[in-house]
């Protein structure tokens, strides 16, 4: 049987994510930026990304999110996420920037075109948004479950999108099965 696009696409940035690739290089720090985190089942690491702000909380509107590894592993040392993983499963293309608004712009994974997700301020807090079922969820982590298949294919049981209804307040998890 042949894989579909959908089961490539999740296949190439659970390669990446497995691999860890290193790269040297600076990390915002600042807890009051983080958005959401990726997590995985492989190993403690979290790929986390944060609102890119200075210290007088102003956004960078060119680059306003920034997304590097926390090796849980490795005393929780950051590291910045390589060329490779920026451009072919956690990296991030910004569009539709709207800096006066509430809604300061949409973004899509480079590893799943197909979602969109928004950044958006509430006085001085930043969220990311996404449409799921009809509803506004605040996302907060996306967890990938992995299992067997091999390097360059591996088996992607289900990726969880973990968040908070805006509206209620409500916890919601959706739950995304790969196509077989």
């Amino acid at each position: 049987m042949k894989p579909n696009r959908a089961t490539i696409i999740v296949s190439v940035m659970i390669i990446f994510i497995s691999l860890g690739f290193k790269n040297p290089g600076e990390v915002n720090a600042n807890k009051r930026n983080h958005l959401f985190m990726i997590e995985r089942n492989r190993d403690r690491d979290i790929i986390q990304y944060d609102v890119n702000i200075d210290e007088a909380g102003n956004l960078n509107l060119a680059d306003p999110i920034i997304a590097y590894w926390v090796r849980q592993s490795i005393n929780h040392q950051r590291e910045p996420l390589t060329t490779i993983q920026k451009r072919l499963s956690y990296g991030i293309r910004v569009t539709d920037r709207q800096p006066d608004s509430q809604h300061i712009c949409s973004f899509r994974f480079v590893s799943v075109p197909d979602r969109i997700f928004n950044l958006v301020r509430y006085g001085d807090t930043f969220s990311v948004l996404i449409i799921s079922g009809g509803r506004e969820i605040i996302v907060e982590k996306i967890y990938v479950e992995i299992i067997g298949g091999s390097f360059r294919l591996p088996g992607v049981a289900k990726v969880e999108l973990h968040g908070t209804e805006a509206a209620t307040g409500n916890r919601v998890m959706e739950i995304i099965t790969p196509l077989s």
